[in-house]
């Protein structure tokens, strides 16, 4: 009782294993809330068709309910494989049944590849879900641009080292740490303090998750897991990665570190984030840091790296795995005056004419092309850019400013956009 708590005491409305701190589905929730009703509901429909107007026999079957319950959770999505099947079949189908109708009914070719078939574009979208692309690509073409000097080290000696936080809880597994309180003292913070070693200051930047964001889709992708409540005394789940494809758990894990990263003793300077605030553990000015309303940790450590210029730090290295961070690395180092900015980067083509109306008639002839592999339609496609644009231009290029206000998608200054209504932070 005294390690897992007393259940008596429990404030909130999570239903959770006493032990594990695992938390129940909401649909399995939703079926204890409805079961009594849904029980009493179908017992007065046995009994008025079976046995007072008896327009049922006694013997004709009940069927099953199939309800949520604890050892029958929801129906998980469909794998990526199947996804990608499914939607190959349909799209050939589609395709080609089109394609023929225009041929045999005197149809113009040119106007028929010009025009979307679908809703959503197999080129942009996979089941209506936005298909991705593989942007550590782009790190090797930026790699190529670059000269080696003869004295560049493979760690290079710098004052200020930025972590992004949740690269660095995916990196580091928990081994033989049993709680999460272990985790923090055995596996987190030896490798913060290690960082320490070498440099002056090291930053821990986390993501934030808002449910109303383009990267709350995009963080469905990632798979499923199981919800467990972060407590010091909570055990560590069995399949960490599983574990971090919860939002919720995440949120709750990085608090949890973040708090007790706060409170390590040393006289070198710790700047972790925490939500909209920023803790630290030496005294210091942090009105360049907080409050911050960025979402993404991408944004918000090039915001932690202007702060190091402004404090007279002139060589600051960035420890990640995003191409993102990379990309607009190179962009804050133009407008920064710092001397050197490293970035430590490890991981685990397409290019579009403008006529791509005409490219989508060519490649649907060529053999062995796969419908995705053939671009959307120049309409498709201008949307798509859009999106592009947003993220890039509006999001990523408020990048300095600790509290940016964003607009809706819908309501940038492009044409059918709009310039009115700000997004509430």
């Amino acid at each position: 009782m005294g390690e897992m708590g007393n259940p008596f005491c429990e404030d909130s409305k999570d239903l959770l294993v006493l032990d594990s701190r695992d938390l129940a589905d909401p649909a399995v929730i939703n079926t204890l809330h409805q079961i009594e009703k849904l029980g009493q509901e179908q017992y007065d429909t046995y009994v008025n068709e079976r046995l007072v107007h008896q327009t049922k026999p006694i013997t004709d079957p009940i069927k099953r309910n199939n309800l949520h319950i604890f050892s029958r959770p929801p129906v998980r999505e469909k794998s990526r494989t199947q996804f990608q099947v499914l939607s190959l079949k349909n799209d050939c189908s589609l395709f080609s049944r089109l394609f023929i109708a225009s041929q045999t009914r005197d149809g113009d070719l040119d106007e028929f590849f010009a025009h979307e078939k679908q809703a959503c574009p197999p080129a942009l979208s996979q089941m209506g879900k936005i298909r991705l692309g593989t942007k550590s690509d782009l790190v090797g073409c930026l790699e190529g641009l670059i000269t080696p000097r003869e004295n560049d080290a493979a760690s290079p000696p710098v004052e200020v080292m930025i972590l992004d936080g949740a690269a660095i809880v995916n990196m580091l597994a928990p081994g033989n740490a049993k709680t999460f309180s272990e985790y923090a003292s055995l596996v987190f913070l030896p490798y913060i303090t290690s960082q320490l070693q070498h440099t002056s200051r090291v930053d821990i930047v986390w993501d934030e998750y808002f449910p109303d964001s383009l990267k709350a889709h995009t963080r469905k992708r990632r798979g499923k897991g199981t919800r467990r409540r972060v407590e010091p005394s909570s055990s560590i789940p069995g399949n960490w990665q599983a574990f971090l494809h919860i939002d919720e758990n995440k949120v709750e894990l990085f608090a949890f570190l973040a708090t007790r990263i706060a409170t390590t003793e040393t006289e070198k300077q710790i700047i972790i984030t925490n939500h909209q605030e920023v803790l630290c553990t030496q005294p210091r000015d942090v009105v360049g840091l907080a409050p911050c309303s960025h979402e993404e940790a991408d944004t918000r450590i090039l915001l932690h790296v202007q702060d190091a210029v402004r404090q007279s730090y002139t060589k600051v290295s960035i420890r990640t795995v995003d191409t993102d961070v990379v990309i607009l690395a190179v962009a804050a180092a133009g407008r920064l005056d710092i001397d050197e900015l490293w970035v430590a980067f490890a991981t685990g083509k397409n290019f579009s004419q403008e006529h791509v109306n005409k490219a989508r008639k060519h490649l649907f002839t060529q053999r062995n092309r796969s419908i995705e592999a053939i671009p959307p339609t120049r309409e498709a496609l201008r949307k798509h850019i859009k999106r592009a644009a947003y993220q890039a231009g509006f999001c990523w290029g408020l990048m300095m400013i600790c509290t940016p206000e964003l607009r809706f998608p819908f309501l940038c200054p492009w044409p059918g956009g709009g310039r009115g209504a700000k997004r509430h932070q």
